[in-house]
């Protein structure tokens, strides 16, 4: 009877078995593609970041000069305009409105 079930119940709990097997398959394929989607969101992220640095390498130096230069405590101590130079003495005074 019931296709080598002997009683309904034994045949309701292996559909249930089943259908829970299922059920927990499709949670954790979604939460596969979910993982993999953020990857892919933050390698794209990471490449237009790296893309933008390429294009514009000048415009991104002074923004990161700007940064440092002006955060209280940074490496400038906000005095970063009254560097002295390197080797060649030269120092530069370099505006913080650039």
């Amino acid at each position: 009877m019931w296709r080598g079930f002997e009683h309904t119940n034994a045949y309701v709990e292996c559909l249930c078995r089943a259908l829970t097997c299922q059920l927990k398959g499709h949670t954790a394929i979604a939460v596969l593609k979910g993982v993999a989607a953020v990857d892919e969101c933050r390698r794209e992220a990471v490449e237009e970041a790296c893309q933008r640095l390429r294009d514009n390498t000048v415009e991104e130096v002074i923004a990161e000069y700007i940064r440092i230069c002006t955060k209280p405590g940074g490496a400038g101590g906000g005095n970063c305009g009254n560097d002295t130079g390197g080797e060649t003495g030269g120092g530069r005074n370099i505006p913080h409105s650039l």
